[in-house]
């Protein structure tokens, strides 16, 4: 336990992380524009929707996959699983082609990142609620390709994997030759034994490059790198402390978790009630907002602690943004 709560002395220990939120929380608590940005700012997890896919908001609902799963309440059914995963990893195909179309918003989440905590948070606010978009805009300029350029390789990085260990397991499943129910048994209790690591690697990858991009981000737009050169200092952040990054990791999920459970709640008080999608479509979108001017906050003070430096550092070679 003590591994993941951390000693005192070791870097970025859980209690730290969480305070951390919670400073990054507060910070973004005033509602404005800015909640605007943050529902474009990129998320850590592990879904179909890639690992940095909040600038599109991709996501898989009921007319994705949906009848795969509901074929999976009659009885095991081999293909509609694995329909299921094809139809869920649509969007990540087809997100490099429709991303292009949407550069203005990387220019956003550059500006937001720059903002992320601290003096320049206080700066870019000058006395009001929270910054303006056209702060923002403009503490993003010359940010915008080569934050679509981040984006677009972690992005590429996982349609790699996807291609090289899940598709040869969806196409070997489809093609099986299965003469009875209980031969689909059979083969779903085998490929549970033997697909299920090579998901569970696959979902670890994932959410490795989710936070590789997070702190690839911070590097970027704080030091003004190549996309590169700023994946390579993420890399190298995490590396040197991995146990410190997983903490960050542990706090960034309980936001996840708490924003998840609030629009949940809400919809399950809202049953009956006219109007209810509408209005839990609306808290849902300020929800998100909120929750990406937190990570943007809660990552760029994650970045200091796990060891990122920036120009304020005053370390030679490090250009002045």
């Amino acid at each position: 336990m003590s591994l993941w709560l951390g000693n005192p002395g070791e870097r970025f220990v859980l209690a730290r992380a969480v305070d951390a939120l919670a400073e990054a929380a507060r910070q973004a608590g005033r509602p404005g524009l800015v909640w605007l940005a943050g529902l474009f700012y990129p998320a850590v997890g592990i879904g179909p929707s890639g690992p940095w896919s909040d600038p599109l908001h991709v996501r898989f609902g009921p007319g994705d996959g949906g009848a795969a799963l509901s074929e999976l309440g009659t009885g095991p059914q081999l293909g509609s699983v694995f329909d299921f995963v094809m139809r869920a990893y649509t969007p990540l195909f087809l997100a490099p082609f429709v991303a292009i179309l949407f550069l203005p918003l990387f220019r956003l989440v550059a500006g937001l990142a720059r903002v992320g905590a601290g003096e320049a948070w206080r700066s870019a606010t000058a006395g009001r609620r929270s910054p303006r978009l056209r702060t923002l805009w403009a503490l993003g300029s010359g940010l915008t390709l080569s934050t679509y350029g981040l984006w677009l390789q972690l992005v590429l990085m996982q349609i790699l994997a996807f291609v090289v260990l899940l598709v040869p397991i969806v196409w070997a499943t489809q093609t099986l030759p299965l003469a009875s129910e209980g031969d689909r048994i059979a083969v779903l209790v085998g490929l549970g034994a033997v697909v299920g690591p090579v998901f569970l690697v696959f979902g670890l990858y994932v959410l490795a490059l989710s936070v590789l991009g997070q702190l690839g981000l911070q590097s970027l737009v704080q030091n003004r790198r190549g996309v590169s050169s700023a994946l390579l200092h993420a890399w190298r952040i995490m590396r040197q402390d991995p146990t410190a990054t997983a903490r960050a990791v542990l706090a960034e999920l309980l936001l996840f978790a708490v924003t998840f459970l609030a629009v949940r709640a809400l919809a399950g008080v809202l049953v009956g009630v006219p109007g209810a999608t509408a209005i839990t479509v609306v808290f849902q979108f300020g929800l998100l907002g909120f929750a990406g001017v937190v990570r943007a906050g809660y990552w760029a003070r994650a970045y200091r602690e796990l060891g990122g430096l920036t120009p304020a550092d005053g370390v030679p070679g490090l250009a002045r943004a």
